[in-house]
């Protein structure tokens, strides 16, 4: 059984804190015992904050307190490895420690303790999802303000965020440098109506707006045959 396992038995009569124990893995944290079950892992912080000491007497509104507050820890760590292996936002952060059956209010108070440690930072994260996402082709509001989303990011950040990276570029260059990119890869035995087509869809799906697909469309293919 793991030092993060929690024995959570009902409160006994007259059962009482037995020991609480400092884990040889990590002495930062501590093993609460109570008669011959271990109730909970909690760090010293906590232990202090609920006031716990040996010889407590383990009455059912303690026993509740040390579960959450255990729960509240275990939540932390989890949140602490999955940003170990990439950068996330709360929104995701939220949903991974949810999917691994931690409730949400636990799961969003460890969310908050992130992001008051510096661990969590949606702006930050947004800010970087689209450099990334415009560095690797152009695109227009719509679809990065919809990738923001798919990444839990709230609506009015990613506006705001998807706003000022595209007042730092002009919209119209890069709808006619992506178009003329995707038109080089058409068959040149596709119909001029059909590629004219494909490629306003292509550049609708980039995100830009209509009248940019349009002068896309016309930098790349003319005004009428390709």
């Amino acid at each position: 059984m793991s030092d993060d396992a929690l024995f959570e038995g009902a409160p006994g009569a007259g059962e009482v804190v037995k020991a609480i124990r400092p884990l040889k893995n990590d002495p930062s944290r501590c093993a609460v015992v109570v008669g011959r079950r271990k109730e909970a892992t909690l760090d010293r912080s906590q232990v202090e904050s609920l006031g716990l000491c040996v010889g407590a007497a383990w009455t059912a509104e303690l026993a509740e307190r040390v579960h959450e507050a255990a729960g509240l820890l275990k939540a932390k760590r989890d949140a602490l490895r999955a940003l170990s292996m990439r950068a996330r936002s709360r929104g995701q952060i939220i949903e991974s420690l949810m999917r691994k059956g931690h409730g949400r209010t636990t799961a969003e108070a460890a969310a908050d303790h992130m992001t008051s440690i510096g661990l969590l930072d949606d702006r930050a994260y947004a800010e970087m999802a689209v450099r990334d996402e415009l560095a690797r082709k152009p695109a227009g509001r719509m679809l990065l303000v919809s990738k923001l989303a798919q990444k839990k990011i709230g609506r009015e950040l990613a506006e705001e965020v998807v706003a000022a990276a595209l007042a730092e570029r002009d919209g119209e260059s890069d709808a006619i440098e992506l178009a003329k990119r995707r038109a080089r890869t058409f068959d040149s035995r596709l119909s001029s109506d059909a590629a004219r087509r494909r490629l306003f869809a292509y550049l609708a799906r980039r995100g830009f707006d209509p009248q940019l697909c349009r002068r896309g469309v016309e930098a790349a293919l003319g005004r009428g045959e390709r």
